[in-house]
C-alpha cells in the first residue's frame, strides 16, 4: 500500500522519496521535543539514530514507517505504524528484562524479537499506529498522536 503525503512527492514508505524524508523531519522534531537525542538523518541511511539519554549511548533506537504491522499484537493488526527497533551492543540481558516490563496501551506496544543483525543485538521493537488527516490522498501526517506513546517510551528507557 502506498501513502502519498500532502506537500511531498512520492510514497511515505519509499525510503528514497521526498515524502519519507519530510516525514522523518517531522518525527525528528517530535522526538527532540519529547527529550530524545536524535542524530540528523544521514543521506546513506533509511532511518534516524535516536538515543534516550546521550548521543552514542545505548540503547540505540531506529524508527521507521511501516505500511503493515502484521499480527504481532491484536491492537496493531493491519495498521500503518511507526516501528522503533531497539538495538544494543554488548550484554543486553538487563535491558531485555526492562523492556519486557513496558506497559502496553492502545497507542503503543512492545514486541520482543531478539536477534543479532549488522553488528548489533536487536532486542525487539515498539509499535505505534500512525494517524493521517484527510479522506483521500494526499494525506496530512498527524504527528501529535505519537507524542504520548513516544513520551512513555522515553520515560521507560530513562528509568533503565
Amino acid at each position: 500500500m502506498k501513502k502519498r503525503i500532502l506537500g511531498e512527492l512520492g510514497d511515505l514508505y519509499d525510503v528514497d522519496s521526498a515524502a519519507h524524508h519530510g516525514a522523518f523531519g517531522g518525527l525528528r522534531q517530535l522526538l527532540l521535543d519529547v527529550g530524545f537525542v536524535v542524530e540528523k538523518k544521514r543521506a546513506t541511511e533509511g532511518t534516524l539514530r535516536v538515543y534516550p539519554v546521550k548521543n552514542k549511548q545505548y540503547p540505540l533506537l531506529n524508527p521507521f514507517f511501516s505500511n503493515y504491522c502484521g499480527s504481532e499484537s491484536d491492537s496493531m493488526q493491519n495498521r500503518e505504524c511507526l516501528v522503533i527497533d531497539v538495538l544494543w551492543k554488548g550484554d543486553f540481558s538487563a535491558l531485555e528484562r526492562h523492556l519486557q516490563n513496558f506497559q502496553p496501551g492502545l497507542s503503543c506496544t512492545y514486541a520482543a524479537d531478539a536477534r543479532d543483525e549488522a553488528g548489533y543485538h536487536r532486542a525487539g521493537h515498539f509499535l505505534i499506529p500512525l494517524s493521517f488527516a484527510g479522506q483521500k490522498a494526499p494525506y496530512r501526517m498527524d504527528f501529535e498522536p505519537l507524542r504520548e506513546p513516544l513520551a512513555a517510551i522515553y520515560q521507560h528507557l530513562r528509568r533503565w
